[in-house]
């Protein structure tokens, strides 16, 4: 029985040095390849492919912060640049398109205007999807400032009244108040945002034709244009107490 156990042993194993000779011979078959391509290649193209793996190492052992000119030092976090770069119209212009929204500038803002028909169902505050998924982004470009922003809902003056709802004071703020909450689900600090509800306070067109109407009911963004410095972290002094001298 020993010498068929034994037998079945060796059988069991002896296939392993064919496996170590296969990668072997891959190795050497891709060693030889590498030579003989770099013997064809010209000189300079070999010069340029070794100083090559040579920055590659270097930039591997020089990947600290301080080293590394894109990244910069905000607080306790670093970040690229190319996100400090303050918001522009063209680029919010960009975020809104395919939402009916006009955006303006002014020397101190930006503001944005949404119209809500296609934004919100009549009488409702819930974000139709497109709508959603467009907001989103600008809240996520948003979320990398520290910009203020007023979100004030309008209406038309065409009286509402149901149970969610009981007067166009609370659908404006409603929907207002969903564009913020959105901004901050996506990273808008709270703290930098303002919600207001103005019902048909503000017409921006007369509400006797339906065109008029529907300008009246919209969304404005206000952004301001500088954002807010961050909090400088307050030293607290400690008073060194009066030793108390021998009479």
């Amino acid at each position: 029985m020993s010498s068929l156990d034994d037998e079945a042993e060796t059988g069991h194993s002896g296939g392993a040095w064919k496996i170590a000779l296969a990668d072997l011979m891959t190795v050497l078959m891709v060693f030889f390849l590498v030579m003989w391509l770099s013997s064809i290649m010209d000189p300079g193209d070999r010069n340029a492919l070794a100083d090559s793996f040579k920055d590659e190492k270097a930039a591997k052992k020089d990947d600290s912060p301080a080293s590394n000119p894109l990244l910069a030092q905000r607080g306790d976090v670093l970040i690229n640049p190319l996100d400090l770069k303050p918001l522009a119209k063209s680029e919010i212009e960009q975020l809104v398109s395919g939402l009916d929204a006009t955006v303006e500038e002014t020397p101190e803002q930006f503001i944005i205007t949404l119209k809500t028909d296609k934004a919100f169902e009549s009488g409702r505050a819930s974000l139709q999807e497109n709508a959603k998924a467009k907001l989103e982004m600008v809240g996520e470009r948003f979320a990398n400032h520290r910009n203020r922003l007023t979100i004030t809902g309008h209406t038309d003056n065409v009286p509402i009244r149901n149970v969610t709802y009981p007067s166009n004071w609370e659908l404006s703020s409603a929907r207002a108040a969903s564009v913020a909450r959105l901004f901050e689900d996506f990273g808008v600090d709270k703290q930098f945002m303002t919600v207001a509800g103005r019902a048909d306070a503000e017409p921006v067109s007369a509400n006797d034709t339906n065109i008029g109407r529907a300008q009246n009911r919209r969304i404005v963004i206000s952004v301001d244009k500088n954002e807010v410095p961050p909090e400088t972290p307050k030293t607290t002094k400690i008073k060194a107490k009066p030793v108390n001298q021998a009479q």
